[in-house]
């Protein structure tokens, strides 16, 4: 246990990480897992880009002392969850989802997997290839003011345009309502 510079005792965030975790249920494990990875890539490298998250050499190195920090007895459950976690999550409401498509069995998506289109490189934040079919997990802090969801709404166009289907939820919805959600991205995934 290391001392804050203000005489307080803390814990690594892959202390903390790994405890966090310990008897939690998997969409809480992984929303700590991916921000705890995130974190910990990001302090890999001098000036983190989107990339670096999806980079598994940075991804190992990150994962490596979350991994030891849970070498002990009760850990199980929260390993299992560690083999799912992943900082290119972008957000708790994208975490949640993942782990509710783990435990409803549905086909695992990409995340944040580059698009590229005649207007830039878009990279939604769940991609499933085979289908051609993106998953938006949309927050209030995305769309702050009105030209983010202008801005959002010319991409998904494009996105359309070029063949890709879409299906959205709110983070209210996994939160609350999160087999709503995954009987939606089912139907997409069918459709």
């Amino acid at each position: 246990m290391a001392v804050a510079p203000i005489g307080f005792r803390v814990t690594s965030v892959a202390r903390t990480a790994a405890d966090l975790s310990v008897g939690a249920d998997l969409p809480t494990s992984l929303m700590v897992l991916d921000a705890a990875l995130r974190l910990l890539c990001a302090e890999l490298v001098s000036h983190p880009r989107r990339s670096d998250f999806s980079n598994e050499r940075l991804i190992e190195g990150a994962r490596t002392p979350v991994r030891e920090a849970m070498q002990r007895r009760g850990m199980s459950s929260a390993v299992a969850a560690l083999a799912h976690a992943s900082p290119a999550r972008e957000s708790p409401i994208e975490s949640l989802t993942y782990a509710e498509l783990i435990l409803a069995g549905l086909p695992l998506p990409v995340c944040q997997h580059p698009i590229p289109t005649p207007f830039g490189t878009f990279f939604p934040d769940f991609y499933w290839e085979r289908q051609q079919l993106i998953g938006e997990a949309d927050g209030r802090v995305k769309y702050g003011d009105a030209d983010a969801i202008i801005a959002e709404k010319e991409r998904e166009q494009v996105l359309r345009d070029l063949g890709y289907r879409i299906v959205r939820w709110t983070g209210r919805e996994i939160i609350g309502h999160p087999r709503l959600v995954v009987d939606r991205i089912a139907r997409a995934l069918d459709g």
